[in-house]
């Protein structure tokens, strides 16, 4: 038996099983008899960290960070975390302007999220890197250490691509005519657009 001033925290109780009774006294320094005991278990320890997975993307690399545009980061985030416990995401950019979007629930199977296109616009995250992290709570409250992971977020469209055609066709009426031969010609086609 161990009497605890509960104003002091846990007084280094181990995690398990615990019976809890409590008792008062009055002025006089008269104590009460014991209450009831109570039995629940006390869990002290934080889950272990959970993982990320993030989408494929196999844009070339920039700032040595993995290119994403929003359509790509709208496929499911997923891990592994403790069984029961309650995982977070935060996202951040460069600007430091963060947001935690959900949190879902880990199963046998791990965790699985989606941000949807509403999130994203109520987020109003800046074109550059992003940073997700997630972190995984349990039933007591518990939180583990975070795991982020930090991608390149490309959110600007390209300049519209110029076309230039072949000249081997003529004009009808102001507009070029070829013939299946001209347009079957290699690389009959070009133009500029942004690199990559």
């Amino acid at each position: 038996q161990q009497w605890l001033d509960w104003s002091g925290g846990t007084g280094g109780l181990s995690e398990g099983l615990i019976k809890i009774q409590v008792q008062s006294k009055d002025a006089a320094g008269n104590p009460s008899a014991l209450s009831a005991g109570k039995t629940i278990y006390f869990d002290i320890h934080a889950p272990e960290a959970p993982s990320l997975i993030l989408p494929s993307s196999t844009a070339a690399a920039l700032e040595n960070s993995p290119v994403y545009n929003r359509s790509l980061l709208g496929e499911a985030f997923r891990g592994k975390a403790e069984v029961g416990s309650k995982v977070s995401l935060k996202i951040t950019d460069s600007n430091n302007k963060s947001g935690i979007v959900t949190a879902v629930l880990a199963d046998q199977d791990g965790w699985r999220l989606t941000v949807i296109e509403t999130q994203w616009k109520l987020l109003g995250l800046q074109e550059g890197l992003v940073s997700f992290e997630v972190t995984s709570t349990d039933v007591a409250g518990n939180s583990s250490v975070s795991v982020s992971k930090t991608v390149y977020l490309d959110i600007t469209r390209p300049v519209t691509p110029d076309l230039v055609l072949p000249d081997v066709g003529f004009k009808l009426n102001g507009t070029m005519v070829y013939n299946k031969e001209a347009l079957g010609f290699s690389k009959a086609f070009s133009g500029t657009a942004e690199k990559n």
